[in-house]
């Protein structure tokens, strides 16, 4: 028969029991037949017969990790359950990744690039390599742009407790809002609802969608002052004299705008304006006197106090007022001459 032979050990002493490990080539799956004799004085003991299968091993279950990477990451780690009857595993990666370590183990770290494709892995032993077992992986997305903005687009100065909100990302994990200059975000940061409080400027509110691959482009929604006319009352008159009187006013609100002028006008007819006589009294709103001079005397007036901004002018309410009668002149004194 064809046979090979191996010299185990040339001198046996005494009779004892000996284990022998030897390497034998053969085919994987091949049935493999042993026999074992002694000699000793030319005389050759009768022999032992054993036999044996050389086994490939089966190829691993399924391979564990995270099958979507984010780019240029680290510490990538995927692992198998080890396989009976394997000595050493060969593990393959994507055009562009590498097995930092753990090749030859059922487990390894892996550095990505941008590239996906499969992790394969097969078992090994001297019989022979398994078929190998993939998981294919790919580079995770960063999220698309949010959609439309949904909120109040014109406001008035100060408003306070407005909400902004969209409608969730697919694959976001976080949302970066940023606001008008003066405006407070109040609550809502990093989620898909902001609640804030105006100040008194027009703006751009901006958001944009996050994860840990990136960031998507921004959605934006422009947001205007309304701009409305001062409100204001006109102060009771006084120190009323034939050509003269006192008043003012009170601008409790400038309506979202500075208030650039300020001050009373008078008629003697209702509902003056800036148009007829008028006082000027700086700008700015709250409590202002305003000094009515050169009136004719036992006339009566239409007072309002007045402010503007750039929305307009507005008028407090009108009060009415009369001076006094002017006094009678004095006797001329003086010769009176008598007619001859």
């Amino acid at each position: 028969d064809n046979r090979n032979s191996t010299l185990l050990n040339s001198t046996l002493l005494e009779k004892s029991k000996r284990n022998y490990l030897i390497d034998v080539l053969s085919v994987p799956g091949s049935t493999l037949f042993f026999r074992i004799s002694a000699i000793a004085d030319k005389n050759q003991s009768n022999y032992s017969y054993s036999k044996g299968i050389c086994n490939v091993p089966k190829a691993p279950d399924a391979i564990s990790g995270n099958a979507v990477f984010v780019p240029n990451s680290t510490e990538n780690r995927y692992n198998i359950t080890p396989v009976s009857g394997a000595v050493t595993y060969n593990w393959t990666v994507p055009e562009g990744a590498v097995i930092v370590s753990g090749q030859g183990t059922a487990s390894i770290n892996v550095t990505f690039d941008k590239t996906g494709g499969n992790i394969g892995v097969q078992s090994e032993n001297s019989c022979g390599k398994s078929a190998f077992t993939f998981l294919p992986v790919v580079p995770c997305q960063a999220p698309s742009a949010p959609g439309t903005i949904t909120g109040k687009a014109k406001i008035t100065p100060n408003e306070t407790g407005l909400v902004y909100f969209i409608a969730p990302v697919t694959g976001a994990t976080s949302y970066m809002w940023t606001v008008p200059p003066g405006t407070t975000l109040v609550s809502g940061q990093g989620t898909t609802s902001i609640t804030v409080s105006f100040g008194t400027s027009a703006g751009t509110f901006s958001v944009l969608a996050l994860n840990d691959c990136g960031k998507s482009d921004s959605t934006k929604l422009m947001v205007s002052i309304t701009t409305s006319l001062p409100e204001l009352t006109t102060s009771t008159i006084t120190a009323v004299t034939s050509t003269s009187a006192i008043s003012g006013g009170n601008i409790t609100s400038d309506g979202g705008a500075p208030v650039t002028a300020r001050g009373v006008c008078w008629s003697t007819i209702n509902s003056p304006t800036t148009s007829d006589n008028k006082t000027t009294d700086g700008s700015g709103t709250g409590i202002f006197t305003s000094s009515l001079t050169g009136i004719v005397a036992g006339t009566t007036f239409h007072v309002r106090a007045y402010a503007t901004n750039s929305a307009g002018t507005a008028y407090g309410n009108e009060i009415t007022f009369t001076t006094s009668c002017s006094p009678p002149s004095p006797p001329v004194v003086g010769t009176i001459t008598q007619p001859t």
